[in-house]
């Protein structure tokens, strides 16, 4: 079924016509040819390939977070200093991430400890605005589709930040002088090379201005519009946030500060995956991720990042369709054409048929415990990251981050509330944020990190 009116609230829009984007669009042939020729560059295989530089910024992740706290003396972290940064950096990671994936290099915001020009502070606050927008459409005309500042175009905050990390130069060469693209191994590659292979060969459907939303996307997953002069744009491109930058980027934040929120009030459950994973992980810092997915090796991990994407799914909107021509019959009844239809992966997600008894509450040992059948229906209805052919581009760069940063955590660190009768802050938007004050210290490490 095809989208409804409900995203054009994420259309690209600035001084021009509007643009859609893959998250956007309501046409689905166009969705399909266009997914088709970008979403190899996110396959598991490929963001393998970086690994390594992913890693080393993981490693610098840990140096900062080792630096804000001091060794563990045996009364685990409840007599140390509160450190309300470190859901914020969890984030900073997540972003520098994408700069690796899209670009070769992270943009610096673990390296700086900061919120660089306040574009993740902004990008929040956007979430919550366009969410708004969606539900009450005629707002979008006196504000993002105001026609004035569609005629004089609309030069938002995250200008500044958007102009100074594309690499505009690196696109143009690349596009100008298609010999350039031989010229790097195909494990080297990055995302921006395979979007630029894929303009080459299909020019028609993945054009100059598609690049360059896909870019953006990643530099800074915000609706605002972009006047991108040195590849004589026609007109102002968005930086829209498709399905990746909703998911790639906050899902992962998000989800690796609900699983920390539930570990500290399930204590049982994080003694049970510490003890996993100090017994089952080799002696290195940074176990690689083919070993860390493994449900075989580590069963309880892997249920424990499914019952925090089951239990506060990061989407915090209503997925909705449009019934077709001639109708549909969805769960036994005829919906006429035009009809719209929905469903929330919040109420899908607790419903007590598909994942057992007590849905409201965080269990790993569900995922553990289900019979092979029930754990396919389980996992075939988790809808964090959509469903069919509108799934989200960067699951497998959330899976990748999640796995690697929890089982860091958890067997580097002891952890704990600062406040334990304080619930996390909730900000409600596109995507479901959450934010805690936590406290933080070294646990004694039979290896130490490189230095």
């Amino acid at each position: 079924m095809p989208k409804s009116n409900w995203y054009i609230a994420f259309e690209a829009h600035g001084k021009g016509p509007k643009k859609e984007n893959i998250f956007s669009t309501r046409d689905n042939h166009w969705h399909a040819r266009y997914r088709g020729l970008v979403e190899q560059g996110f396959s598991m295989e490929q963001l393998l390939h970086r690994e390594e530089a992913i890693d080393a910024l993981l490693l610098d992740l840990l140096a900062k977070l080792d630096a804000s706290c001091a060794p563990a003396d045996g009364k685990a972290a409840a007599s140390h200093t509160p450190s309300p940064s470190l859901i914020d950096q969890l984030h900073y990671f997540v972003f520098d991430v994408g700069g690796i994936l899209a670009f070769s290099r992270p943009y610096g915001f673990v390296k700086g400890q900061s919120d660089l020009e306040g574009i993740i502070r902004l990008s929040r606050k956007l979430s919550t605005h366009l969410t708004r927008l969606a539900q009450a459409p005629v707002f979008q005309y006196l504000l993002d589709k105001n026609p004035l500042v569609r005629f004089f175009g609309l030069v938002p905050p995250p200008v500044t930040f958007a102009r100074r990390y594309l690499p505009l130069t690196r696109i143009s060469h690349q596009i100008d002088d298609p010999r350039s693209q031989d010229e790097k191994p195909k494990p080297n590659e990055d995302l921006l090379d395979s979007w630029i292979e894929a303009h080459l060969k299909h020019p028609d459907v993945v054009t100059r201005n598609e690049i360059i939303d896909l870019a953006l996307m990643l530099i800074s997953p915000t609706p605002d519009a972009v006047y991108v002069h040195p590849l004589s744009l026609s007109h102002s491109l968005t930086l829209s946030p498709d399905l990746l930058t909703r998911t790639m980027l906050p899902t992962s934040r998000t989800t690796l500060g609900v699983l920390i929120y539930y570990l500290f009030k399930s204590p049982n459950a994080l003694s049970k995956l510490r003890a996993e994973l100090d017994s089952s992980l080799p002696n290195t810092t940074i176990p690689p991720y083919t070993l860390l997915s493994n449900p075989t090796h580590l069963p309880y991990l892997t249920a424990c990042i499914l019952e925090s994407l089951r239990i506060h799914p990061p989407p915090g909107f209503m997925i909705e369709r449009v019934v077709p021509p001639g109708g549909a019959v969805v769960d036994g009844q005829y919906m006429p054409p035009g009809t719209l239809v929905s469903v929330s992966p919040w109420v899908i997600h607790h419903n007590e048929e598909i994942f057992g008894v007590e849905p409201d509450v965080f269990r790993p040992e569900r995922w553990v415990e289900a019979e092979p059948e029930q754990r396919k229906k389980m996992e075939g209805m988790l809808c964090a990251f959509g469903f069919g052919g509108r799934v989200c581009l960067g699951k497998d760069v959330a899976l990748l981050e999640l796995y690697k940063v929890v089982a860091v955590l958890v067997k580097e660190y002891e952890m704990t509330l600062a406040d334990v009768e304080k619930d996390m802050t909730i900000t409600w938007g596109n995507m479901v944020c959450v934010d805690m004050e936590v406290r933080i210290a070294t646990r004694r490490r039979e290896s130490t990190m490189p230095t």
